[in-house]
């Protein structure tokens, strides 16, 4: 049985928080005044986080706690504080998002958002079960006299979202595929945290800090992708170049612009996001580059450009047997090996690569 829950744990990406040394590296990481979070980021980077940790670790690494605890008794209380003022103001603003599920129903959302909500639901038994929350209130949400449901909390966190980052405070609606892209987002932070302010905060966190470096730049980080095949897999660099520009938008939308959130295993998006947070400007790229060495014997073959946008977007679907630990395995190996060249193309605005 150990044998059998360690295989599978490796298959969806966890295998190194089976290690104890993983799990007593984090604690103690945790445990220190100051937390070294370049070494936090390190751990989690290359073996994942250890689930009961995520919650502590993943507010710590996206700035949302203070740097000695993400547990600190005063951050908890201006976190609670500040998503009350939010939940208000949007019921303000917004009151038929707290009205019925009904309601929130007549507002037009996308097959796609409909079926990124389903991808995140929880496998019984997987390691992605909401997280112990140390800084969670037990107060009801006090912004009304009914606490909003499960499922009108990703469209009020949308909501919030919008009030909670200036710059993007706008009279006018936003493109339906942002705000698409914002309610899958939300529907998968549902997963981690028991309490709706820790789960609020890791989708606004998350969203800032990632949208904040890589909003806007999906098709020249797939050109970016495109150029490292070169060196890494000559044959799928071949096909994948040969992309329509439609095609490429495709791939590039779901890996770069949804942050492959809606590409793994909903098993898998833990250590996915334990990745990303830990690394948020190369690793992103790396995963679309391991993604396609993976497959590199199958997409020269395949027989229409359709079927290879298929399998980059949700390589599940095409291998049942899809091993994203190792995918990811890859992926932080060949970050390390491409390290300059990912970043001296991202951060110096290198026009090989523009949109």
């Amino acid at each position: 049985m150990a044998n059998f829950r360690s295989a599978y744990y490796k298959k969806i990406g966890y295998h190194g928080t089976e290690s104890d040394h993983v799990r007593l590296a984090v604690k103690e990481q945790l445990q220190n005044d100051p937390v070294d979070l370049p070494r936090l980021s390190q751990l989690c980077e290359a073996y994942g986080c250890p689930p009961a940790d995520r919650l502590r670790v993943w507010t710590l690494l996206l700035g949302l706690g203070c740097e000695v605890s993400a547990g600190d008794p005063y951050c908890a209380e201006q976190r609670q504080e500040h998503f009350d003022d939010l939940m208000a103001t949007t019921r303000l603003l917004h009151p038929l998002l707290f009205e019925t599920p009904a309601a929130i129903g007549a507002q037009p959302e996308s097959s796609v958002s409909a079926k990124a909500g389903a991808a995140v639901e929880v496998p019984a038994g997987t390691t992605d079960a909401p997280l112990p929350s140390k800084s969670s209130s037990s107060r009801v949400l006090t912004t009304g006299t009914q606490s909003p449901s499960k499922e009108q909390l990703p469209h009020i966190f949308e909501a919030m979202y919008r009030l909670y980052h200036p710059d993007r405070l706008q009279f006018d609606p936003w493109p339906s595929r942002e705000a698409e892209t914002l309610l899958a987002r939300a529907k998968t932070f549902q997963r981690f945290g028991d309490s709706p302010v820790d789960q609020f905060w890791l989708f606004a966190g998350f969203s800032h800090r990632l949208d904040g470096i890589h909003s806007g730049k999906a098709i020249r980080y797939f050109k970016l992708v495109i150029t490292l095949l070169q060196i890494e897999a000559q044959p799928v660099h071949a096909a994948v170049s040969r992309l329509h520009r439609a095609s490429a938008r495709v791939v590039a939308d779901a890996w770069f612009s949804r942050y492959f959130l809606e590409t793994v295993l909903a098993q898998s998006v833990g250590r996915l996001l334990d990745m990303l947070i830990a690394e948020p400007i190369g690793m992103l790229c790396a995963i679309g580059l391991s993604i396609a060495v993976t497959f590199q014997d199958d997409i020269p073959r395949l027989p229409s450009q359709d079927r290879i946008v298929d399998l980059l977007v949700a390589p599940s679907k095409f291998r049942k047997d899809c091993d994203w630990g190792r995918i990811f395995d890859v992926a932080v190996k060949l970050r390390k090996k491409n390290h300059a060249h990912i970043e001296r193309a991202l951060t110096q605005g290198d026009e090989t690569y523009a949109s």
